[in-house]
């Protein structure tokens, strides 16, 4: 009964997948194909006679399909059909009263705090004297409050009262600034309204300090209160009996408090980004892998005391669930706690395996998370966490007898083989993840192999004195573990989801699991102890000790990964790439599991495969393979540049925080080149995102036309590692102040030049006119880019151009001091523009300090050129012809009939 209800539950999820996956207008075909299924495997179980899963799987997948839409439907007229975001939608931002229940602990960052409020009562200012009252809003809604700069001693109080764990179940009256999120205008960006869909947030607020009135005191769930209690309690204990920065990861690492790391540093290096090259960012949240520790450590606890599993499994249930609350319920402890209870159940109460015990656990979780909110599978931390714990159930056995059949010369060839692909990865790690790296680097693997295999058969006695059966069985299922993780989920998805694939997690996660698990069990022991009565103190000096020991060991560990291994960026693959890996995958999976015969080992008494019918495993391998075969066809890498193409970015200045035009070039052999860049933010949410959804893999140079710090200092020194930035060209009077800069951000190995009119790439050259003039040649195209306002006599020197690039608002740089007045600057950027005299002006959202508004002016000049502006039409791609250029821009366009924005590129202007 367990097991079929473990192929009813896998069933729902494939199911919920499909109707998400597919068209709508499909699905009725889609069905009608697995009704034919479903008859030809109960045919197949009749002639076989024997049980199988896969019969009560294929109606699980109509149903789960048939769930999964109506919820997604329900749940999308509920959402679209939300008051507040009706009137948004129709007004646009406003200014609005809502009272409501923070629900979630509050989050807090370096600018602020946000928190998640459930509204009770909404009141809408307009524009005239009436009020709207919206009383029958319902839903959460997320609040950004900034942090307060008055140095009020009620202001602060009163701040300090909502960033604290207590302010869950507080209820809040707040007037702010509502509006919705804006979709993204840049390539490959992040959408911010799929991730509020996502988690069903209805709309965001800004408000002040100021505004916000706590109205009512602890009315949330008293057993959420508590495990926040519990949880102030141990970050107390941590403070007072641990060392810094180990008591700041403790926190993270047991009670999902990542900001507590925020700033923190080791040995000069921010400890969060140490920790991100390093590999090992994932012992910051709270998922599978703590989840999965704790349980363990009390399972073991109870055993040791002599209790049944029956009696342990509840304990460890009421133990995950305080974890899970306590941790802020975050997605992926919800998970991780689900599917640890039910293995957990499924292991005590039903007899099954361990191994078929994860199956279930696993099953039955993705398909109540599936069924409560189907926009969570596409979410990057559901794909991740489910990947991982099925790759480590399903790739485990096979690599585990693998890897313990190796003898004699095929260890010799296949660390061999290994050698060859590591070198590969620090030399160019991209092409692994084409196509024809792919199928290489499996090939040689089953070369080496054989090769090995038939030298043992000459040598026998050589070959069985180097045996890795030797070896104890945990360390090489440990192993067989962490490769199974690397190659069913972690390589994969990081190229999916975040371009970069830390090479160095390949093998500091091999000594940080081990020594997180330790560190986990010491830091939960020194909190416990702590909060004894009268011997509590005394008890948590000598277990802080230790747990500050093995801190400072992790703060090593990822400091020597960050140092050795390089971090660096891979192609993002398109969908068809990644189904062609999963399916060959999965296709070399069904064959290692066919050609088995099944053998008692600790991990599995029987194969999955055992109880398919012969049948059926034949043609589902050969319908892998032909969907394998298709994919790879079809899954070439997106954008692949067959032209040189210049992008300009849409970037939003916010205020105080001024901005400067970021221009992403890509030249035709398939290299980069960059001018201005912004800021470290710009640089990883929006250059480099671009870069990897363009395959652009280096960048020879980055061109710094300003001694600003925000036009890119903060580009270079976060893509210098992961982009290969070599140069970066700036005016010769920046020079000494920019390499100066550069050092302070750990950018020194970066030599800078001054300007050379040198070709960047195959029919692209860029040179520097002068100071805030910038020019590229694409092609017959000679585009002019304004960073800031030039002086007089460089103005002089400018030419004609195709197409010019300006700042939404421009100021001007401060000569010995002073600042010029505005008219100045007015004059200045007339007196460019009748110089250029370009056919299209290109308006980015930059700002620049002491600026002004630049639109009317290019509106009234007497050429008319054509006006394009980055808030309106996107980033807009620049790609020259052979008698012309094509403007592209990538401004999000509303759906009606979905009610949602889609993002596809759309021709602006042709000339010819």
């Amino acid at each position: 009964m367990v097991r079929s209800l473990t192929g009813i539950s896998c069933g729902v999820v494939i199911g919920a997948v499909l109707p998400h996956a597919l068209c709508v207008v499909a699905f009725p075909v889609t069905a009608l194909v697995f009704c034919g299924l479903l008859v030809g495997v109960l045919f197949l179980r009749v002639r076989d006679n024997r049980g199988s899963n896969f019969s009560v799987m294929f109606p699980s997948v109509l149903v789960g399909a048939a769930l999964a839409l109506a919820s997604n439907t329900v749940g999308s007229l509920a959402y679209d059909s939300n008051l507040l975001r009706v009137h948004l939608r129709q007004a646009g931002s406003c200014r609005v009263r809502v009272r409501g229940r923070i629900v979630q602990e509050p989050s807090v960052t370096g600018r602020g705090v946000s928190l998640e409020v459930a509204l009770q009562d909404t009141l809408v200012s307009s524009e005239s004297e009436e009020k709207l009252v919206l009383p029958d809003v319902r839903g959460w809604v997320r609040v950004r409050i900034t942090r307060p700069r008055h140095r009020s001693e009620e202001v602060h109080c009163r701040y300090g009262e909502l960033t604290g764990v207590y302010a869950y179940g507080d209820v809040v009256d707040i007037n702010g600034i509502a509006s919705l999120p804006e979709p993204p205008r840049n390539p490959n960006a992040f959408s911010l309204p799929t991730y509020f869909r996502e988690q069903r947030l209805h709309a965001e607020l800004t408000a002040d300090i100021k505004d916000v009135r706590i109205v009512a005191r602890r009315v949330g769930n008293p057993v959420v209160a508590a495990a926040l209690w519990l949880k102030r309690r141990l970050s107390a204990v941590y403070a007072d009996a641990v060392s810094v920065p180990s008591a700041q990861l403790a926190m993270g690492a047991t009670l999902g408090d990542r900001a507590a790391l925020a700033g923190k540093t080791f040995r000069n290096r921010g400890i969060l980004a140490l920790f991100e090259r390093a590999g090992i960012s994932h012992v910051l949240a709270v998922s599978g892998l703590h989840v999965g520790i704790v349980a363990l450590a009390l399972y073991r606890c109870g055993r040791f005391a002599r209790l049944s599993p029956k009696a342990l499994t509840p304990v460890v249930i009421v133990a995950l669930c305080m974890l899970t609350v306590m941790t802020g319920a975050r997605p992926a402890t919800v998970r991780a706690a689900i599917m640890t209870s039910l293995a957990f159940t499924a292991h005590a109460w039903c007899g099954m395996k361990p191994r078929y015990a994860g199956f279930t656990g696993v099953g039955v979780a993705g398909c109540v998370i599936v069924l409560w909110n189907p926009l969570l599978l596409f979410s990057p931390g559901f794909q991740l966490s489910f990947a991982a714990v099925l790759s480590l159930l399903l790739l485990t056995p096979p690599l585990h007898r693998h890897l313990r059949s190796l003898t004699g010369a095929e260890i010799a060839f296949v660390s061999l083989w290994l050698c060859a692909v590591l070198t590969v990865m620090y030399r160019g790690i991209h092409w692994l993840f084409t196509p024809v790296g792919g199928i290489v680097s499996v090939l040689g693997f089953a070369l080496a192999k054989k090769t090995g295999r038939k030298l043992n058969a000459e040598h026998p006695s050589r070959a069985a004195m180097l045996r890795m059966d030797r070896l104890p069985r945990g360390v090489t299922l440990f192993i067989a573990a962490q490769a199974a993780i690397q190659v069913g989920a972690i390589l994969p998805l990081s190229a999916w989801y975040f371009g970069r694939y830390s090479v160095a997690g390949m093998f500091v996660n091999f000594a940080a699991i081990p020594l997180i698990a330790l560190f986990v069990q010491m830091a939960l022991l020194t909190g416990i102890a702590g909060m004894l009565p009268f011997i509590g103190g005394w008890l948590a000096i000598p277990l802080g000790f230790v747990t500050s020991a093995l801190g400072t060991g992790f703060f090593w560990l990822a400091w020597i990964g960050a140092v050795l291994f390089p971090y660096p960026a891979v192609p993002k693959p398109t969908l068809g790439g990644v189904a062609a890996y999963y399916c060959g995958l999965a296709l070399l999976w069904l064959l290692c599991e066919t050609s088995h015969e099944p053998v008692e080992t600790t991990i599995a008494a029987d194969t999955v495969t055992s109880a398919m019918p012969p049948r059926l495993r034949t043609g589902l391998a050969l319908a892998l393979g032909l969907l394998a075969i298709g994919s790879l066809v079809a899954g070439h890498y997106s954008h692949r540049p067959g032209r040189p193409s210049l992008t300009v970015l849409h970037i939003q200045a916010a205020p105080r925080r001024p901005a400067y035009p970021a221009c992403c070039g890509v030249a035709a052999d398939g290299t980069g080149f960059l001018i201005n860049g912004g800021d470290r933010y710009v640089a990883e949410r929006l250059v480099f995102r671009f870069y990897t959804w363009a395959g652009v893999m280096h960048v020879p140079e980055i061109v710094l036309n300003t001694e600003h710090t925000r036009a890119g200092l903060g580009a270079v020194a976060a893509l210098q590692d992961s982009l290969r930035i070599a140069t970066c060209r700036c005016p010769a009077v920046t020079v000494e102040a920019l390499s100066a800069k550069l050092k302070k951000k750990d950018a020194a190995g970066i030599r800078i030049i001054e300007n050379a009119a040198a070709p960047t790439g195959a029919n692209v050259a860029v040179a520097i006119v002068a100071e805030g003039i910038t020019t590229v040649h694409l092609g017959q195209c000679r585009i002019t880019v304004l960073t800031d306002t030039p002086r007089v006599r460089d103005i002089d020197a400018l030419e004609t151009c195709d197409i010019l690039v300006l700042p939404w608002q421009v100021g001007a740089f401060e000569y010995g001091g002073t600042s010029k007045s505005t008219a100045t600057f007015r004059a200045r950027v007339e007196h460019v523009l009748e110089k250029c005299r370009p056919g299209c002006i290109i308006l980015t959202d930059g700002r620049t300090r002491n600026g002004f508004d630049v639109y009317d002016w290019c509106r009234r000049l007497p050429w008319n050129p054509r006006l394009f502006r980055t808030t309106d039409h996107g980033a807009i791609t620049i790609e020259p012809g052979p008698s012309g250029y094509r403007l592209i821009g990538y401004a999000p366009k509303l759906n009606v009939e979905s009610n949602r924005t889609i993002s596809r590129p759309e021709t602006l202007y042709t000339h010819r």
